[in-house]
């Protein structure tokens, strides 16, 4: 019997005018104090159902305002379909027709409270006495000053962007030195557009420009910076770095900063990549994901583009004032190691291979991971693969639980990444081919060793034992495990590893059995006597003899 559902005409509209609800709405004009600048308009405040608001100062004797979707010209705009001036008596109609491109208007300078009803395509405006009841919104403050890499050139000064509610933070390199803060970078130095220390308090804000008053950075380094204009505090504390990506014609994903690789954290403000670098292609390193913005870079500290060598310097700083790169003399896989301490940087060829290094880690994210597949947890719970610098990533001790998973190849950018998937007709094969995500199976709950071999395509998931009842243990090396459970003894070989042989040996010397041309796993034996027997492995030409008690 089918079921049918009945909806109202509200619901229906309803659902109607949310399926293009509008995120953002920004107010622009030189009514304001942005300007025409669309990468400083006031944020509006959503009131929900498409229903945005905006309280502020509004001059006369300009061309007016209107609004825009995205802060770079780049999406739908709102304006007036015929001249108008805006009073509380007489509200005004929005329109996305551009023919004649009509702004808004006040007839007399004043702070003003309007209303945008995106629905309705309706704008009302109200008188205010200020803007407290609904403090500007600003898309990000600007610290300018001897603290900030771009000095006192306003062109230069270092964007901090809204977060949360007023709240405004960034991590920002910073010298020895004072600095303030600018609402817009645009207007010169009127006083008008800056916040100052305030005089009672240090770890306040204040509009009051009296005696210019700034705030003094002590020690040269990286500081976590927080303005919360709910209450106007501030806060900069020195930190550590807690990322780093490599960026550049020489590396994989170029220049694109979708692409881009996040270094290794090998201890505190030291971070590591292993990866294919193309001789004489540039490379450089960002804190953030982030090429243009007003946001700093680490260079070539000798002030020009160069090679490593032996070892070069670092130099944090604005690309504005110079983009200085780093180039290697060789195409091969390098370990580039950036140490944020002192400022240097080394690079070291790793044994040579044909095959090209192309990410820092690997991340399984599923239904049998951590992560469960909320693309916010990434960062804290999908579980990292590290490389082992010859194009194989793992991970040992997993605890999986039944379910599902596939490789990510970055943690930090949602589902915006590259997937690695099940190969439709080999599980132990992995392939770019995304059509039907395919995805890796767990079917019990334990703790497993991953290897994910890139160079071959391959991945091992094989049951990590360690940690099971007393009668069984488990000996592992880089190409294989032997592990001793029930009575028996079990090779497993990772990767694509093939032994010539495999024999068990008691201790008395006696071959208990022989396997030849072992590709995968095998059981040497079964009911066996508790005691110490020897594997004698022949593998790749060589011959190593291992040790394994069976209780």
């Amino acid at each position: 019997m089918k079921k049918i559902i009945t909806l109202s005409v509200f619901t229906l509209l309803y659902a109607a005018s949310n399926l293009f609800a509008v995120d953002k709405l920004y107010i622009v004009g030189d009514a304001i104090f942005s300007n025409w600048h669309a990468d400083v308009a006031p944020l509006m405040y959503s009131e929900g159902n498409n229903v945005f608001s905006y309280t502020g100062w509004f001059e006369v004797g300009n061309e007016g305002f209107k609004f825009i979707q995205d802060s770079d010209w780049g999406g739908g705009y709102y304006n007036a379909n015929a001249s108008v001036t805006l009073t509380p008596d007489n509200p005004g109609t929005l329109t996305t027709n551009g023919a004649g491109d009509v702004k808004f208007k006040f007839a007399v300078a004043g702070f003003y409270k309007i209303t945008c009803d995106l629905n309705n395509l309706t704008i009302m405006a109200e008188a205010k006495e200020s803007h407290d009841e609904q403090p500007t919104q600003y898309q990000a403050l600007f610290l300018v000053g001897e603290a900030s890499l771009g000095g006192w050139d306003l062109d230069k000064a270092m964007r901090i962007e809204k977060q949360n509610g007023l709240t405004y933070s960034r991590d920002l390199y910073l010298k020895a030195g004072t600095f303030k803060l600018a609402i817009s970078p645009y207007e010169e130095w009127n006083n008008d557009y800056f916040f100052f220390r305030d005089p009672g308090d240090a770890g306040k804000v204040s509009r009051d420009a009296s005696d210019d008053r700034q705030w003094t950075i002590n020690e040269t380094g990286l500081y976590a910076v927080t303005i919360d204009l709910s209450d106007n505090s501030i806060q900069f504390t020195k930190k550590d770095f807690d990322k780093l990506y490599v960026v550049g014609d020489a590396v994989h994903g170029g220049w694109s900063t979708e692409n881009i690789q996040m270094l290794n954290e090998v201890s505190p403000n030291v971070f590591s990549y292993t990866g294919w670098f193309i001789a004489d292609q540039e490379f450089k390193f960002l804190p953030e994901r982030i090429l243009s913005g007003r946001v700093f870079q680490l260079m070539n500290g000798s002030g020009a583009t160069g090679y490593v060598g032996g070892g070069a310097t670092l130099k944090p700083d604005l690309e504005g004032n110079g983009d200085y790169k780093f180039k290697l003399d060789e195409s091969a896989n390098y370990t580039v190691t950036c140490d944020l301490n002192t400022m240097t940087i080394t690079a070291e060829k790793i044994a040579y291979q044909d095959s090209e290094i192309k990410y820092a880690a690997l991340y399984m994210v599923g239904t049998a991971t951590p992560d469960n597949e909320f693309a916010d947890d990434f960062p804290t719970k999908a579980v990292k693969l590290t490389s082992n610098d010859n194009n194989t990533y793992s991970a040992t001790k997993v605890a999986l639980t039944a379910g599902v998973f596939k490789l990510l190849t970055a943690n930090d950018r949602g589902w915006s990444t590259t997937h690695l998937f099940r190969d439709a007709n080999d599980d132990t094969k992995i392939s770019t081919d995304g059509s039907g995500d395919r995805k890796w199976t767990i079917s019990s709950a334990k703790n497993y060793d991953i290897t994910a071999d890139l160079a071959n395509m391959t991945i091992s998931i094989v049951e990590n034992i360690s940690t099971n009842t007393s009668n069984e243990s488990i000996y592992s090396k880089p190409y294989l495990q032997i592990i001793s459970q029930n009575k028996s003894v079990k090779i497993v070989l990772l990767s694509d590893y093939i032994a010539e042989s495999i024999e068990l040996i008691d201790i008395t010397g006696k071959t208990i059995t022989t396997a030849n041309n072992v590709s995968n796993r095998i059981v040497l034996g079964n009911n066996l006597h508790s005691g110490i027997y020897l594997i004698k492995i022949n593998i790749a030409g060589k011959s190593t003899v291992e040790k394994v008690l069976v209780k």
